[in-house]
């Protein structure tokens, strides 16, 4: 080949490698204006791309600079090929510093919308709004990590050795990993319209805590599923191998998942018995009182009882012969015929339902207040208690896996 300019000589290597320049300029992370503009020797490459040019083109980078082959003796075929291996070197950590750079963005921007979730719920008082900013935020976040890794194998797909293999294994396993944690993030905050009943209402601290981490631990677990999967489709398709060493690390984490599978069975188990306490009425948990006399019902809730305030005060002794300040509550049929009706004196107990049989009341349950309450307080222990389960039975399978793994060494 004649000597030419650098551009030139560029020119005729991707021509006779077949490529376009946006070819060229994918494979080299520059856009194809700027390869244009170094064949027309409008200006010339990086210096710091001129190793990686030459290495894709198989030639040297002495040869690059002078715009022409130059014929090598066997020794100096051996040096250039051990400058070939540092030039693979140099493009595989470039690679990989910038495919690392860009996950980085991707996870700031995962961390950045469960912000935006928090302040479309807390400041703007939505649930719905503050989802839908999260989506917003974790949607661009996943494509742009596909593309980062799409871009990150195709600058290194025209190289085959070890090292090529063990950074597109690396890299691939990286995007894994960082499209698990956005997943998680979306799973997280599905509480804000899961537990909502309208677009304007906000879900509270307390309750977004607890299920943002209920929902949060289950995501964990389907997404190590999903990576462990997704590993083997890599392998599958032929985007790496899989070395002895990292099979024999793939098969210590074979019995981590044992542990892991147990541990979701067990933290499964206890959301199924955590929702179903929560979506049970609290009243099946009072035993009220119930009358199927009506005479009795009316002197039982027309009869003043103390209902002392926290300081001591006595309202009854109040409100006592003062009707007025009594509403007249009624107890009507399903055509909204008056069936009954009383004066509500008795204030530590209210009305929770009747029973009509034939358009006549057949019996009245009631509640004392405090009993509710009570049953209040004893479900917000119970979650409490499911909360601490979530934390320690975690907690305590990690310290059995470790403890077992060092009496087998």
């Amino acid at each position: 080949m004649e000597k030419k300019t650098i551009g030139q000589f560029i020119a005729a290597l991707r021509k006779v490698n077949g490529m376009t320049q946006r070819e060229l300029a994918e494979k080299l992370n520059v856009s194809d204006k700027a390869v244009s503009r170094w064949e027309r020797d409008e200006n010339a490459p990086d210096l710091s791309l001129i190793p990686v040019i030459a290495e894709l083109f198989g030639v040297t980078s002495d040869e690059i600079l002078r715009g022409e082959r130059i014929i090598r003796s066997e020794e100096t075929s051996e040096k250039s090929d051990e400058k070939s291996d540092k030039q693979i070197k140099h493009l595989l950590n470039d690679t990989k510093n910038k495919f690392r750079m860009y996950s980085v963005i991707s996870v700031s921007v995962g961390i950045i919308a469960i912000l935006a979730a928090m302040l479309g719920n807390f400041v703007f008082t939505s649930g719905w709004g503050g989802y839908i900013f999260c989506v917003m935020f974790c949607i661009p976040a996943i494509v742009a990590e596909i593309i980062f890794t799409l871009r990150a194998f195709g600058a290194v797909s025209d190289f085959e050795s070890d090292k090529v293999n063990d950074a597109k294994r690396s890299i691939f396993e990286t995007a894994c990993k960082v499209i698990a944690f956005i997943f998680t993030v979306l799973v997280s905050m599905l509480p804000l319209i899961v537990y909502v009943y309208s677009s304007f209402v906000a879900l509270s601290g307390y309750d977004f805590l607890k299920y943002a981490l209920i929902y949060a631990a289950a995501a964990i677990i389907l997404s190590y599923f999903a990576c462990a999967i997704a590993y083997r489709i890599g392998i599958w398709c032929g985007l790496y191998c899989v070395t002895e060493d990292i099979a024999e690390q793939k098969r210590a984490n074979r019995r981590k998942v044992k542990y892991l599978s147990v541990t979701a069975g067990v933290l499964a188990m206890l959301f199924i018995g955590q929702f179903i306490l929560n979506t049970v009425d609290k009243y099946n948990f009072i035993e009220g009182k119930t009358f199927t006399d009506t005479s009795e019902f009316v002197q039982y809730i027309e009869t003043p009882e103390q209902n002392t305030s926290p300081e001591g005060m006595d309202f009854t002794q109040i409100t006592d012969g003062f009707d007025e300040v009594y509403q007249k509550e009624y107890i009507t049929d399903h055509d909204d015929n008056i069936l009954l009706e009383y004066i509500h004196r008795n204030e530590n107990v209210y009305v929770s339902g009747y029973i009509l049989d034939n358009g006549e009341i057949k019996s009245i349950t009631t509640y004392r207040k405090y009993e509710l309450s009570n049953a209040i307080l004893f479900v917000d222990r119970i979650n409490v208690l499911f909360i601490a389960l979530y934390f320690t039975i975690p907690l305590a399978a990690i310290i059995i896996y470790t403890v077992r793994k060092k009496k087998k060494k």
